[in-house]
């Protein structure tokens, strides 16, 4: 299914239901709560809003953003995120801001070759799985703090992270490997349970903490 090119309103969405996808091509406003299990495509110039009253969750299928940047076209402020399975892809051919939230899985990358793009961070934000896709895309956390609870899975070739003066990355699950692509940080925690394993060499331009 799909939206119409008009601006529209809601109270409760659901996206679910055992279709291939749906696409998003206009601005909507939910008043309620948004529950998607579904693959969702949300092209650019499209946004999905929300109150501080409602719920987004998210438990299976893809949510897909094309929004270029500025501003991002995840859906935005609901009071409360409940991102708990699924994958959230910042896969447009251009800049892309990413929404600071707390997210399941999550991937950034140019879904077209010949595309060198930014994909920016927001905000402090959290993810259980983290993929950084292609070899054009930089990842840009702009400060702010990723707290990572399992993998980063860093493309051959792709640019390391800029990662800011303030910028850092919270370990909290158990053991990691750290991909051998990805060589560069700024500040690094390291929580959790279990060993987190250095594969190759690393350049840390601020500090290390080691939690147990």
């Amino acid at each position: 299914g799909e939206t119409s090119g008009l601006e529209t309103t809601f109270n409760n969405v659901y996206i679910q239901g055992s279709g291939d996808y749906v696409q998003i091509y206009s601005d909507a406003t939910i008043n309620g709560n948004l529950v998607i299990s579904r693959t969702t495509y949300i092209y650019d110039g499209s946004f999905v809003t929300g109150t501080a009253a409602g719920v987004m969750s998210h438990s299976a299928g893809i949510v897909i953003c094309y929004g270029i940047s500025p501003g991002t076209n995840f859906p935005t402020d609901f009071g409360t995120y409940n991102l708990n399975g699924g994958r959230v892809d910042y896969r447009a051919n251009g800049d892309q801001d990413i929404y600071p939230t707390d997210y399941y899985d999550l991937l950034v990358y140019s879904q077209s070759g010949g595309f060198p793009n930014t994909k920016t961070v927001l905000g402090d934000f959290s993810v259980h799985q983290f993929w950084v896709n292609d070899l054009e895309t930089t990842l840009d956390v702009a400060g702010y703090t990723i707290t990572l609870n399992t993998n980063w899975n860093h493309a051959t070739g792709a640019p390391q992270p800029i990662w800011g003066a303030t910028g850092k990355l919270i370990h909290t699950g158990g053991y990691w490997n750290i991909d051998v692509h990805l060589t560069t940080f700024n500040d690094m925690d390291l929580r959790g349970t279990s060993w987190k394993r250095f594969l190759t060499n690393t350049t840390i331009t601020g500090n290390i903490t080691v939690q147990s």
